[in-house]
């Protein structure tokens, strides 16, 4: 039928004009991106597949990176490990070398300083070994993680930790005590005030720990003080803890104002500064200059004991020096005891280095060494064996990320050969259908030709 109204031949061919010209766009598209998804409308489901795919790669590459870190940071360690082990060789050669009665006090005095200077040695590697910041080998990398995987499961991390090389951590330390003189030798007097304890100090003694340590620049009689002169301790000084021996409750013991000054000297015995105040009673009031660890045997009808870790004593107040610091330096304590309390001696127990100075000392240095040989080794056994693990962890994550990356391929990639077809079909198409469009519009006017004639 010849109509006017509608021209279905010119419809069918505009559909297939523009159904070739989407085809082409789709194809040249697909062809420019490199990809055959580049909207949610091409694959509903294969975009949400990709999204996973590749949340997995980018995880897999970043455990990579991850592996090597860790295997870096191994490495790092096991280095100074090394060097450490050199060490303790070294000076295992020197007490065997001591341990010879060929050898004179002077003689074993001149090992006993090579020995010393190695320790000293050994203790700065197990301070000052670090990885992007994190302290090695002085006990602190302890239960760390190191993600290996892409997830969050507990097989996705390796949980590890690197001991101790510290010269106390390996046991190889020597203790030194100094015992100063009995009460008179301070110039004490009994306190004032007769069987008088304050209730800070009472709550001290039940096993609680007291909460004012402080700092005060106050000048206190030196005659009523003790020096502790530690210019004749060999090697460096790890710990220290000054132990008083007070008076029994009943012999008057105040606490209201009772306080203890802890001061270093210079080599030419000045003081260096007024000194670091302990005090007892309420009355000092609290502050927060100093972290002090307190210790108290239990409390009986006797004597008892109180005891500090100087080496718990932050910088104080205004300087950067810390207690321990100032001991390590100069080698001198002074202590001053507040003329209300009552002492009957007091005790530093210095942990230093091990020493090799004499046929005995030199002889039972064999063992400890051996000892801290033993658990140097084991730690670069336990280091090796995770630099092992790592190289097969980062062996089998980067197949893994390479074999995603091929599935995530098959599903978003283009197929080239597939969509330049594509592209040249719904070229000719679109050329073809354009062409008949326009056949399809001339042919109306055979029309006109009915009614001219």
């Amino acid at each position: 039928m010849i109509a006017l109204g509608t021209n279905a031949s010119a419809l069918m061919a505009r559909a297939a004009t523009t159904s070739a010209y989407v085809d082409a766009a789709t194809a040249m598209q697909r062809l420019s991106s490199g990809y055959r998804i580049n909207a949610a409308k091409d694959d509903a489901a294969g975009v949400a597949i990709a999204s996973r795919l590749t949340s997995h790669v980018h995880g897999l590459h970043q455990s990579v990176r991850n592996s090597m870190d860790a295997q870096s940071l191994a490495a790092t360690a096991d280095s100074s490990l090394q060097q450490i082990e050199r060490s303790l060789q070294r000076i295992r050669e020197l007490a065997v070398q001591a341990a010879n009665d060929t050898h004179s006090d002077a003689d074993r005095s001149n090992l006993n300083q090579e020995a010393q200077q190695l320790l000293t040695g050994i203790e700065a590697i197990a301070s000052g070994t670090t990885w992007a910041g994190q302290t090695l080998l002085d006990g602190t990398f302890s239960n760390k993680n190191f993600h290996i995987g892409s997830g969050s499961t507990n097989a996705d991390h390796i949980t590890t930790s690197i001991g101790s090389m510290t010269l106390s951590a390996l046991g190889l330390t020597s203790s030194t005590s100094i015992l100063s003189g009995k009460k008179d030798s301070f110039n004490l007097t009994d306190g004032a005030e007769n069987g008088y304890i304050s209730t800070g100090f009472q709550t001290f003694l039940d096993g609680n720990r007291l909460g004012t340590v402080g700092f005060d620049d106050q000048n206190y009689d030196k005659n009523r003080a003790a020096s502790f002169d530690l210019s004749t301790i060999n090697g460096p000084l790890l710990s220290a803890d000054l132990t008083l021996k007070v008076a029994p409750i009943s012999d008057h013991f105040y606490t209201g104002t009772d306080s203890i000054y802890l001061t270093a000297f210079d080599d030419s015995g000045t003081e260096l500064f007024s000194g670091y105040r302990i005090g007892f009673g309420s009355g000092m009031g609290p502050n927060s200059y100093f972290n002090s660890i307190w210790h108290s045997n239990t409390v009986g009808s006797g004597s008892f004991d109180i005891e500090f870790d100087l080496s718990d004593f932050s910088a104080r107040q205004g300087t950067n020096l810390s207690l321990m610091e100032d001991l390590k330096s100069h080698r001198r304590l002074d202590v001053r005891v507040h003329d209300d309390t009552i002492v009957d001696y007091m005790e530093l127990e210095i942990l230093t280095s091990l020493q090799i100075g004499d046929l005995s000392s030199a002889t039972s240095a064999l063992t400890k060494i051996d000892a801290a040989l033993q658990a140097v080794n084991s730690e670069r056994a336990n280091l090796g064996a995770l630099s092992n693990r790592l190289d097969h962890v980062i062996a089998n994550t980067t197949k893994a990320g390479a074999n995603v990356i091929k599935s995530l391929g098959r599903i978003q990639d283009a197929d080239f050969a597939a969509e330049t077809t594509k592209l040249a079909k719904s070229q000719i198409l679109a050329q073809a259908s354009t062409a008949m469009l326009a056949q399809a519009n001339a042919s109306t006017q055979d029309i006109l030709t009915l009614i001219l004639d």
